[in-house]
């Protein structure tokens, strides 16, 4: 009984082994394939004010907002004028036309919140 419960241990300890270079080899094409921390070529316009004032963020690697300049999406206004533009994911999309620039101006609403005229609206 007690070599079947070895060999079973033997079996779970390799299983973790093999389990454990799967997960390093997928984070090593991860990190070499996308270096970003944002998905589907999400490209954030705002620098994470946290990090810029005090030099933290709490929210690490899950904060929706750029932690570098090379994060940043090229027509960000935090990008500074003297920054490389042929350095960095800023140089993956070149030279943006005026037509893709996202507008930055706050939308006024035109109509009555959805959630509020049926009464489900948390506010």
């Amino acid at each position: 009984a007690q070599s079947a419960q070895q060999m079973q241990y033997m079996q779970q300890y390799q299983f973790y082994q093999q389990l454990q270079k799967q997960e390093q080899e997928k984070r090593a094409k991860t990190q070499t394939a996308q270096p970003l921390r944002f998905k589907e070529g999400f490209r954030p316009m705002r620098l994470c004010k946290p990090l810029m004032t005090a030099g933290v963020c709490r929210q690490g690697q899950d904060c929706t907002f750029a932690h570098t300049y090379e994060e940043l999406h090229p027509a960000s206004p935090d990008v500074p004028d003297n920054f490389a533009k042929d350095e960095g994911a800023a140089a993956e999309q070149g030279d943006i036309p005026e037509s893709q620039v996202p507008d930055m101006r706050l939308k006024k609403k035109k109509e009555m919140c959805g959630r509020f005229s049926r009464g489900e609206c948390s506010l």
